[in-house]
């Protein structure tokens, strides 16, 4: 897995792995070497065995923010605009719907 640094304006970055292998994708946040946060290419996401709560943004192609919640345990959600999903800690602060995050390698 990459490791990637995603900056909307001011804020601090978000620095996250990037899940581009399908087994990457599958085993999320718990695939080995992955740190808490982690950028997927794809439009759904699952918490099935999860044990607390995540923070789940969808991005379209451009990276914009198109929906941002927070996903209970053993659910699966689905977002129709968006082509890559971020998963966070429940506890962390998600950027806002509109916002632009822009990329960069670490």
């Amino acid at each position: 897995m990459n490791v990637v640094a995603l900056t909307a304006g001011a804020a601090d970055p978000i620095i996250a792995s990037h899940a581009i292998r399908f087994h990457e994708r599958l085993l999320g946040r718990r695939a080995p070497g992955c740190l808490d946060t982690l950028l997927m290419e794809t439009s759904s996401v699952h918490t099935v065995g999860l044990k607390e709560s995540i923070s789940v943004v969808g991005l379209d192609g451009n990276l914009v923010v198109v929906a941002a919640r927070i996903l209970k345990p053993n659910r699966v959600a689905w977002f129709r605009k968006a082509r890559h999903i971020l998963e966070m800690p429940g506890s962390a602060a998600m950027p806002r719907v509109g916002d632009r995050l822009v990329l960069t390698d670490v």
